[in-house]
């Protein structure tokens, strides 16, 4: 054998020696390459599958999203509208605004000539109310002096009232006086000529002085009452020690009315006599005498 053979040999036997080496691998490898084909094939169903449900599901996304944009499309023309009525709203209150603006500028100015005005209201009430406190304290003194003008008046119209009722009193007497005169007249001209005289003689003493009144009361009650014809004779308890005297007058009441006067003619140490001037009604012994003081 030829070496062109041995090694021709020997290169066949290296070629079939790689060649196994490498059919070998490469049949295992297209097992291994038709497995993962058939996994692959498999993925893809499952893809398929999941690309038709992914792309109903656009389809479904697709259908809401066209509906959705009707209904957009819809609410972008009633939200244009809107925006219309409310451009032509915003343009009415621009309008009202640039009116409102020109009225507070009025309405501004008329608040000046207001407050001018106010100030000078101020003043003029400041002036009156000063006046008017100055008026009413003249007023106060006014009436400071009317009250005690009233007072002063109150105390007059007292005092003539007490004169009149005392005018009156005195005129009552006076009446009294004459009637008791001309009844004393009548009765003279029935006494006999000597008692006349003797009576005459009495008169004639208690005329010589005039009756008078002392100037501290002196108070009494009538004791005993004794009567001649028409002349009352009247006893009372108070005499020289209380201070009464001859011609004496005293008047002679019971409570506050007035039974008429007595003139003192005699007197005693403790008790004293006269006669009645006049008497509005008769007296009885208890009641009060009163001289002075009145």
């Amino acid at each position: 054998m030829s070496i062109l053979s041995k090694i021709f040999v020997v290169l066949v036997t290296i070629l079939s020696v790689a060649l196994v080496a490498m059919v070998v691998p490469f049949v295992a490898k297209t097992e291994m390459l038709r497995e993962q084909l058939r996994e692959l094939e498999g993925d893809k169903q499952v893809a398929d599958y999941t690309a038709a449900s992914r792309q109903q599901e656009v389809n479904l996304l697709r259908q809401g999203e066209s509906e959705r944009n009707s209904r957009l499309t819809a609410e972008s023309l009633v939200l244009k509208n809107q925006i219309t009525e409310l451009a032509t709203q915003v343009g009415k209150a621009d309008a009202d605004a640039r009116s409102a603006r020109e009225q507070s500028g009025r309405l501004q100015s008329d608040l000046s000539r207001l407050v001018a005005a106010e100030q000078q209201h101020a003043d003029i009430n400041k002036s009156l109310s000063d006046e008017l406190t100055l008026r009413r304290k003249e007023l106060v003194t006014q009436q400071t002096k009317n009250i005690q003008l009233a007072d002063a008046n109150n105390s007059l119209q007292a005092e003539r009232e007490t004169l009149d009722r005392q005018v009156r009193r005195f005129a009552e007497q006076i009446t009294l006086q004459e009637d008791e005169i001309a009844k004393l007249e009548k009765t003279l001209s029935r006494v006999p000529a000597d008692i006349r005289n003797q009576l005459a003689k009495g008169e004639d003493e208690v005329t010589t002085s005039a009756t008078f009144e002392p100037e501290t009361p002196i108070r009494g009650l009538v004791n005993k009452v004794q009567k001649v014809d028409d002349s009352v004779f009247i006893e009372i308890s108070v005499g020289v020690n209380d201070g009464v005297t001859k011609n004496m007058k005293f008047l002679v009441h019971r409570g506050n009315k007035f039974l008429g006067t007595l003139v003192i003619t005699a007197v005693d140490a403790k008790a004293a006599a006269g006669k009645m001037q006049f008497a509005q009604e008769d007296v009885v012994a208890g009641d009060a005498v009163l001289a002075g003081g009145f």
